[in-house]
Formats: C-alpha cells, sequence, structure tokens
C-alpha cells in the first residue's frame, strides 16, 4: 500500500485544544492540577499507519476513545502510574481497539507514544484473544520500540528531505510488524490483562454521563448522588477509587474548565468575568478567582483578555 506522509509538531497552552489534537479521536481533557498547561503532540501520518509522541505537564483527567477499525498501541514514556478505568497500573504497554473510550487520570507530567494502525492491516490481531483494552505486562521488547519509535519521530523530517518517498516505501510495513508482534505476544495466561470495571468506577461513569448531560453544568455532589441512587458516602468512595479526588473536587474542576473556555471562545469575550462564572456555578467571584488562579496560574481576566488579541 502506497501512501504519503506527513510530520507534524504541535504545542498547545490549554487543555481543551490539545484534546482536539487527534484527528477522528473522541476525547475530552480536564485540567486537575495548577499548573501552566504546555503540552504538545509530534506526529508522523502515513495514512493508514501514524506514530505520535504526546506530552502534557500537568494531572489532567481525559476520556479517549480512537476512531473505530483502528488499534492503538500505547507505549507510556515515564514510569508513573496513572489510573485507567478506575485502576492504577504501569504496564510496559496497551492495546486499545478503536470505538471504545477509557478513562485516565494522569500524573503530573505525562509523556507517551502511540502507533495508530488501521485494524485490518494487523494480522497479529485477533479480537477472540484480545480484549478492547489491554494491559500488555511480559512484551520483552518494549524499551527497544520505544527508542526506536522515538528515533524515527526525530529523524524524520530529515530523512524526508533527504531521500523523498523513501520512508513512505518501508516505513510504514515495519511499524506495522512491530505492532503484530505486541499483538503475537498476547496470551490469554498473562500477556494482556483486560482493564476491568470496578463497581466504584462504574458509579463514576454514570456520574460521568450524568455531568455530560446536565447542559447548566449546576448538579451538586448531593445532586448526584440522588439522581444514580447511591448514599453520598458511596459516591465519594467511588470517585475517590477511581480518579483520586472526592466528586466535590472533580466537580469544581469541571466547572472551573466549563467556565474556561467559555472565557476562550471567541462568542464569549462580550461577557463579562462574573456573568461567565455565575454561568458556572461560582457566584462568590473572589473564591472562583482564586480557584482559577490556583489551578491555571493566571487570572480569568487574563485568559478573557488573551481571548481578545
Amino acid at each position: 500500500m502506497r501512501s504519503t506522509s506527513q510530520f507534524t509538531v504541535q504545542t498547545y497552552l490549554d487543555a481543551a485544544e490539545q484534546e482536539t489534537a487527534l484527528r477522528g479521536w473522541g476525547q475530552r481533557y480536564v485540567q486537575l492540577a495548577g499548573g501552566k498547561f504546555r503540552g504538545s503532540l509530534t506526529q508522523m501520518d502515513f495514512g493508514h499507519v501514524s506514530v505520535g509522541e504526546e506530552r502534557i505537564n500537568v494531572a489532567v483527567g481525559q476520556t479517549t476513545a480512537p476512531p473505530p477499525g483502528k488499534v492503538v498501541l500505547i507505549l507510556p514514556i515515564d514510569e508513573h502510574k496513572c489510573l485507567i478505568n478506575g485502576d492504577r497500573y504501569a504496564p510496559v504497554a496497551f492495546l486499545h481497539r478503536g470505538g471504545h473510550e477509557i478513562s485516565v487520570v494522569t500524573e503530573q507530567v505525562t509523556r507517551g507514544l502511540y502507533v495508530t494502525v488501521d485494524e485490518a492491516a494487523l494480522p497479529g490481531y485477533d479480537r477472540r484473544r484480545i480484549p478492547p483494552i489491554a494491559a500488555v505486562t511480559n512484551y520483552p521488547g518494549a524499551a527497544e520500540l520505544r527508542e526506536w519509535l522515538s528515533s524515527l519521530l526525530i529523524s524524520a523530517p530529515d530523512a524526508a528531505r533527504q531521500a523523498p518517498g523513501e520512508m513512505e516505501k518501508v516505513l510504514p510495513g515495519l511499524i506495522i510488524d512491530k505492532v503484530s508482534e505486541v499483538c503475537a505476544a498476547v496470551t490469554p495466561l498473562g500477556g494482556a490483562s483486560k482493564l476491568r470495571e470496578s463497581h466504584a468506577y462504574s458509579i463514576f461513569v454514570r456520574a460521568q454521563r450524568r455531568l455530560d448531560a446536565d447542559s447548566e453544568g449546576l448538579l451538586t455532589v448531593a445532586d448526584l448522588a440522588a439522581d444514580l441512587g447511591v448514599p453520598d458516602h458511596v459516591l465519594r468512595s467511588a470517585f475517590v477509587q477511581a480518579t483520586g479526588l472526592n466528586p466535590a473536587v472533580w466537580l469544581r474542576q469541571r466547572r472551573l474548565d466549563r467556565a474556561r473556555r467559555a472565557l476562550t471562545q471567541s462568542s464569549s469575550v462580550k461577557k463579562s468575568v462574573a456573568q461567565i462564572a455565575m454561568e458556572n456555578g461560582f457566584f462568590h467571584f473572589g473564591r472562583f478567582a482564586a480557584y482559577y488562579a490556583e489551578t491555571f496560574h493566571e487570572t480569568p481576566l487574563e485568559t478573557l483578555r488573551a481571548a481578545l488579541i
């Protein structure tokens, strides 16, 4: 299969910007910890095969789903553990089938490589053997594969200039072979483990769906518990297990995220900071400004002014 390659390096100053970086993916990022957001995405795309590296410098909560028909191999670069579907993992790699959503809560710094391949191009990918979302635990070539993919992303621009068209002839097939090798290493006896859904995580997912359906964004913890039919303490315990945060903090960060999106959207520049704060459930403006600055390391007014430039 012949294809043309595209090489891009993009940097982002906001979680809401970075969530749109991967075309065709369903993603939502919410910044969870304080810090001036800095993110980047470096990608080499051959159409049916792509390789990329994503970096984020602050803790974020993500929901993410690759496009249907794709298989994604994810190789964490750093050894930080993260919460995936409510469980803490530090595997050598993940396999993620397109169309299946996962929830991820990252550590303070996130660096990871990913390879996206058309499922039909992977002879080693067996849906009967490999679950839609799998943590790969015993692939011995993970370190070498990370090093090779990183070197490809570093050398790709020069290689493309020095030998136009040559990468497209060779690299896609080599990359597919490597991903197929990982798939072949997966066995029901321990090569991969299905990322299970705990009871706590199932409550968190139901809460997320209820929050996503709430157009006003003003639900409280008590509202959520009542809507889900669980006691407040059960909801709190579920959130802590699934995200590491209590639901009050999670709700506040979501509302801060909504406020920031409103402040940065050109359609909202005619609104005052106070109006946007109230629309997102903050009625104590001093406290809103303090929470906002603690999370984003700038004031709401600075964000609004930047949107006008």
